[in-house]
């Protein structure tokens, strides 16, 4: 459900080359602490046109190490891109998923949540009648 609409962009969106060559930065005020959100711009060409894209924050640690990203582009809207790589698709899915499956394993195969007996009388007259 969170990755549907990502992968289904990816097979009808066009692609080319994106090169990141800046950040933008955002400050971020949460109660009484504050702190800097960096954003790397992508800039590709899409039908003859520039077209500069902000990439995930999560993106801004591995950025001035790649000279050239991989970007697909609505033909339509070349402002709604995403950047072909980990950060660009799995991530936004990922951060949601994995607390996710965290909590959801730690509730399966915890020793107080399985059952230690099963009465097979009481759930065959349940089942069968």
């Amino acid at each position: 459900m969170l990755m549907g609409p990502r992968l289904y962009n990816l097979t009808k969106y066009k692609k080319t080359k994106g090169f990141v060559f800046g950040f933008e930065s955002k400050d971020v005020q949460v109660g009484i602490n504050s702190h800097t959100i960096k954003y790397p711009k992508v800039t590709f060409f899409a039908d003859k046109d520039r077209v500069t894209v902000f990439a995930p924050s999560a993106m801004a640690e591995v950025a001035p190490d790649m000279d050239s990203v991989t970007v697909y582009y609505d033909s339509k809207d070349p402002t709604k891109a995403i950047v072909y790589n980990y950060y660009g698709v799995w991530s936004p899915a990922t951060t949601i998923l994995i607390p996710f499956f965290l909590i959801w394993t730690i509730c399966i195969f915890s020793k107080d949540f399985i059952p230690t007996h099963i009465n097979t009388k009481d759930l065959s007259t349940k089942l069968f009648g």
